[in-house]
């Protein structure tokens, strides 16, 4: 089932940007050394800027074959709606795993896996 971020304010991909091509940059960025952060709102806060827009992607990947193929929604989003959201799901108990990296020149991955850890990758 696919997890629609209902309750965050957000923006469709365009047609030129691929979810596959999102994932795979934010595979090879993930793949550097990470952080864990105890409080998750405070790295979001630390960490996103209020003028750059970021990819909010539903972490859902598998393997059809040989190929990586990302099952989830990716969206674009702000730094305000981000941390509202994420706030929002952590008090409700219902925050997925996702990806947040900025849609141009990303410098770093923040990962939240299933057990509502935040992982720094950059």
């Amino acid at each position: 089932m696919k997890y629609h971020f209902l309750n965050l304010t957000h923006q469709v991909l365009n047609e030129s940007e691929s979810k596959t091509t999102i994932l795979s940059q934010s595979n090879r960025i993930a793949g550097t050394s990470s952080t864990y952060f105890e409080n998750g709102v405070g790295l979001l806060e630390d960490k996103l800027r209020h003028n750059t827009l970021y990819y909010v992607i539903h972490d859902v990947q598998r393997y059809k074959g040989k190929t990586l193929v990302d099952s989830g929604v990716t969206v674009i989003s702000t730094k305000s709606d981000i941390i509202t959201f994420i706030t929002q799901e952590l008090r409700t108990n219902d925050l997925r795993p996702i990806r947040i990296m900025a849609r141009i020149n990303p410098e770093f991955v923040i990962i939240v896996n299933d057990e509502q850890s935040f992982y720094l990758y950059q």
